[in-house]
């Protein structure tokens, strides 16, 4: 069951979601082995479920030019001094949903939201009823 979910950015979550980016970069490790939800941000919509199978890093600059088919990071973004998002977030089993689903945004929720037991409901029925990648 998920029960929160992640938010993400363009152009990365439209690369995690059609299979092209498995990792999701990060300023910090994660310990979580669950799915979650995937929220394009500033939509308001959760579009997709994943499980998070692992983290790895930090990454130095050689680890990010080998492993670029992974994440899709340029080198123009992670050769710079300013670049944190060394810690890769593994992702598999991810599912892109048809039909996004909507959520109820709390302030303070930045990075992760908590999801509500409907929102849950929800998810489980678009997982049920979709295929994955």
């Amino acid at each position: 069951m998920v029960h929160r979910a992640l938010i993400i950015d363009e152009p990365w979550i439209s690369l995690i979601l059609s299979g092209e980016k498995d990792w999701e970069m990060r300023t910090t490790p994660c310990r979580m082995r669950e799915s979650i939800g995937l929220i394009r941000k500033g939509s308001g919509q959760i579009v997709g479920v994943a499980n998070i199978v692992g983290s790895s890093g930090p990454h130095g600059n050689l680890s990010l030019e080998r492993n670029y088919s992974r994440h899709r990071v340029g080198a123009d973004l992670y050769k710079n001094s300013n670049y944190n998002w060394r810690y890769a977030w593994e992702l598999d089993h991810v599912i892109a949903f048809e039909s996004p689903v909507t959520y109820d945004h709390q302030s303070g929720q930045v990075k992760w939201v908590k999801l509500q037991v409907s929102e849950t409901q929800t998810l489980k029925h678009q997982i049920e009823n979709s295929t994955t990648m």
